[in-house]
């Protein structure tokens, strides 16, 4: 019989399976805020395996008419309870620190699929209430996305750090999608991860180029935070990256979108690494330089060197030699802006150029024949 919530409540028969007991009673506490456990779903997972066996004219072993009937009826009511508290446990976007693991929310969905499996449901509710799952999973990827692109636009400086984060919450979505077998809202849910990524990227490509434009102060400082969450910007690459799928066409239009903006974003950090030699030389020559402004520029330029060898992006083998070539090149005049600074406080020069001889060994590569320049490199 099909029931209706807050209309029929049928009363619960005098006996009752006690597997039947057990399908309610996980599916009220995982409708709770108290957290559920792996038992809770193997404890669910033996009882429906009991009701779905023949019946052997054993009451205690299965489930009578009016029993089922109960059972629905109970079920109609409590999961779209449960429906909702899977919604509530999704990651929210915004937060400070990383997500580890799925938790409760893992197991919440657990219990509904064991119930979405089964025969217990009738197969039309079954139908709605996986259609209903699904649909509100996938807005929720897609208000992640609004947001993350509307918070974007408000961060002066881009916080990459945080875009990584809200990326590796999305990922629990997609995963969610993924397990359910929506692939068309997976893929639209992805696409639209995918697109936040570039949107991400191009804002920190957006700074790095602001600051080759000016280098001035502001802008010295908005491209040092960008530079300082270089191991996330590692990530948003590798992201955007992987929207790029080649099939026997090509690569589609979002794929060369992302190749190119990648391969423009490894470029700018190569000219990164040149304009941040040339703001030395000038905040030197106008006495503005002091040892821990060298040692920011110089700790700057080694992040962003580290940063360009370890993404295997379009382009970036032309990158890497043409920035170990300028930093080469620029070994000299650095050790005369050390050497200057010596009097001001040794201890620290001292340790500038025992950790520049060592760099500089690890930026040491054969030269081809002076291609691969950066452009403006002297």
């Amino acid at each position: 019989m099909a029931s209706k919530i807050g209309i029929v409540r049928l009363r619960k028969p005098a006996a009752f399976s006690d597997h039947g007991a057990a399908v309610l009673r996980v599916v009220a506490a995982a409708a709770s805020t108290v957290c559920p456990s792996d038992t809770d779903v193997r404890v669910l997972q033996a009882a429906l395996a009991e009701l779905e066996r023949p019946r052997d004219g054993s009451r205690e072993q299965s489930l009578s008419p009016d029993g089922l009937a109960y059972l629905r009826s109970e079920l109609d009511t409590a999961l779209p309870k449960l429906l909702n508290r899977v919604i509530a446990d999704l990651p929210a976007p915004g937060e400070r620190t990383a997500v580890t693991t799925p938790g409760a929310l893992s197991v919440r969905l657990g219990i509904l699929q064991a119930l979405l499996r089964s025969t217990v449901l009738p197969e039309a509710q079954r139908r709605t209430l996986e259609k209903t799952l699904i649909e509100r999973i996938a807005h929720a990827g897609i208000y992640y996305h609004r947001w993350l692109i509307d918070s974007l636009e408000k961060a002066d400086p881009v916080d990459v750090r945080s875009v990584s984060f809200d990326q590796f919450r999305l990922d629990i979505i997609l995963w969610l999608l993924e397990d359910l077998g929506a692939m068309a809202a997976l893929n639209n849910v992805r696409s639209l991860a995918q697109v936040a990524a570039r949107a991400a990227l191009r804002r920190a490509g957006a700074v790095i180029d602001d600051y080759i434009r000016t280098r001035g102060p502001s802008q010295r400082f908005d491209v040092a935070v960008v530079v300082s969450q270089v191991e996330e910007l590692g990530t948003l690459v590798t992201r955007v990256l992987e929207s790029v799928r080649v099939d026997d066409f090509g690569v589609d239009s979002q794929g060369t979108l992302s190749r190119a903006l990648a391969e423009d974003f490894i470029h700018s950090c190569g000219l990164l690494v040149l304009a941040t030699f040339r703001d030395l030389d000038e905040r030197h020559a106008a006495g503005k330089l002091n040892v821990g402004g060298l040692e920011g520029a110089l700790k700057q330029i080694m992040t962003l060197r580290t940063f360009i060898h370890g993404i295997d992006a379009p382009g970036g083998t032309r990158i890497r030699l043409a920035v170990d070539r300028t930093i080469a090149r620029r070994a000299r005049s650095t050790v005369a802006l050390i050497t200057t600074r010596m009097a001001e406080n040794p201890d620290a020069a001292k340790v500038m150029l025992r950790e520049l001889a060592e760099f500089l060994a690890l930026a040491q590569q054969p030269d081809d024949n002076g291609q691969g320049e950066m452009p403006g490199e002297a």
